[in-house]
């Protein structure tokens, strides 16, 4: 047996089964949050970090698996970005092209803040914020400076999908976050590493069987995308419903992407999961 590539497999096989804590995120309403500065001792004017990630759903709308994009989180080339291309040109099905093209990765921002409306208003969290917030927080603090980490905000959040707008302010009241505070800052480069080996293939085997490329046992798995059935882009999806997807690949298990019309609510449906673990 070669232990190198035993202990390989077995790093691999670990990170893949890391679970992380959900990212924390806008609720609907007003949202009372600060804004912490960069983890890294230094380099604390770094205080954010880009990420996105891969949605690849079956025929029938099931998501099959979630995998982060290196493009919208590194800048760099996308294993899965290139799976996606490379299924585009093997199919002249409107369908599957629009399926594919659905799991082109949604973009956000990682930012550590202290949900002040949270259970624990005084702990760090990981939170992740829409580009067109982070453009409000970039526009802040070109006009305050380092000021903004010092402030409380206020992060209204209306509507739902498409037709959700944020609109973020500085509070009149200050908010100096203790050194205990600062030295439980989550480290945003870490949290970011949530790939592995095993969920690329995954990934890609998903959307190889969009298309009808052979999978690893040798048979195809294409299937015609009937488009008498809606399907719903992970570009739609509110707030609440992408952290559910996310915290459905953390578990390892699929489930199909809940409607405005579910009469069971997603959270409801992730303690039932989590709880039969």
């Amino acid at each position: 047996m070669d232990a190198s590539k035993l202990m390989s497999l077995m790093k691999d096989k670990k990170q893949s089964m890391a679970r992380k804590e959900r990212a924390a995120r806008p609720k609907p309403g007003k949202n009372r949050i600060v804004l912490l500065q960069g983890w890294k001792a230094g380099e604390e004017h770094v205080w954010f970090h880009d990420f996105g990630q891969h949605y690849i759903k079956n025929a029938t709308g099931d998501i099959k698996a979630v995998y982060p994009c290196a493009e919208a989180t590194y800048g760099t080339t996308c294993a899965v970005c290139d799976g996606l291309a490379h299924a585009a040109r093997m199919t002249k099905d409107d369908d599957v092209v629009n399926l594919l093209a659905e799991a082109k990765a949604g973009k956000e921002v990682l930012i550590n803040a202290l949900d002040l409306d949270s259970d624990s208003p005084n702990t760090p969290v990981v939170y992740a914020i829409k580009r067109g917030v982070f453009s409000q927080l970039v526009d802040l603090i070109e006009e305050w400076g380092a000021a903004v980490f010092g402030k409380e905000l206020v992060l209204q959040r209306e509507g739902k999908g498409l037709n959700t707008k944020y609109s973020v302010q500085i509070s009149p009241k200050d908010f100096t976050p203790s050194p205990a505070v600062l030295a439980a800052l989550n480290n945003l480069d870490d949290y970011v590493k949530q790939e592995s080996e095993e969920q690329q293939k995954r990934a890609i085997g998903a959307i190889n069987g969009l298309v009808g490329i052979a999978g690893p046992s040798g048979a195809s798995s294409s299937a015609r995308i009937g488009s008498d059935k809606p399907l719903t882009s992970a570009s739609t999806l509110d707030d609440d419903q992408e952290a559910g997807l996310l915290e459905m690949e953390l578990t390892g298990k699929s489930n199909p992407i809940p409607t405005a019309a579910s009469t069971v609510s997603l959270e409801e449906e992730l303690d039932g999961l989590l709880g039969g673990m």
